[in-house]
């Protein structure tokens, strides 16, 4: 977020960007609803305005690479709170724990932070086509997510779920083709909310 800062824009419920117009002698702001619940739902929207507004008044000249791949991983940002507010409200329905709900909660916000790993690769080359040498490439970032917040100490069942939330109930997923309740409970939850969230939106 503190990098996207300095680059594109302000992140948050009710913050403002601002760009100086050196043509026009003057400042333009673009504004996040206020509201932390529409800003959770509508951040997709929040971050379409910003990338029109400097598409139309460029600061330093054309969108770079870079800008561009930290868009998209705004946009992963996006998808990580959609599948925490699903993954807790479904723990919710299913009675779990409010320390489970919790570690759903947790579990759906960070459960793609390996891609950040793989940022230079995955984000700001529309050139590169989603082949199965890159999908190969991709799937590692189940197990890099798994690494990065176990160095930094987080529990087990966060773990467990980030790891394996693209198992598949019918063993055809990965990392480890788990299968069936051989797949921890809190990762078959992430799946069904990731699938849900992917499929729900501009993707």
């Amino acid at each position: 977020a503190a990098l996207f800062l300095k680059r594109r824009g302000a992140c948050g419920a009710g913050a403002s960007t601002k760009a100086v117009i050196h043509s026009e002698n003057r400042i333009e702001r673009v504004e996040n609803v206020k509201n932390v619940e529409q800003y959770i739902d509508r951040i997709g929207e929040m971050i379409d305005r910003k990338r029109q507004f400097f598409e139309k008044n460029p600061v330093s000249g054309a969108l770079s690479q870079e800008q561009v791949a930290m868009d998209d991983l705004e946009r992963e940002l996006a998808h990580g709170m959609t599948v925490s507010c699903l993954a807790r409200r479904l723990g919710w329905e299913l009675g779990l724990s409010e320390e489970e709900q919790y570690q759903l909660a947790v579990a759906g916000l960070l459960h793609d932070i390996g891609k950040c790993r793989l940022s230079s690769y995955l984000y700001g080359n529309a050139q590169i086509e989603l082949n199965v040498e890159k999908m190969k490439y991709v799937r590692t970032h189940s197990r890099l997510s798994y690494d990065i917040l176990k160095e930094k100490g987080y529990e087990e069942p966060i773990l467990e779920a980030v790891r394996y939330h693209h198992e598949n109930y019918d063993g055809s997923g990965y990392p480890d083709n788990l299968a069936g309740e051989d797949i921890p409970y809190m990762a078959r939850i992430l799946r069904v909310c990731d699938v849900f969230a992917a499929l729900t939106s501009d993707r």
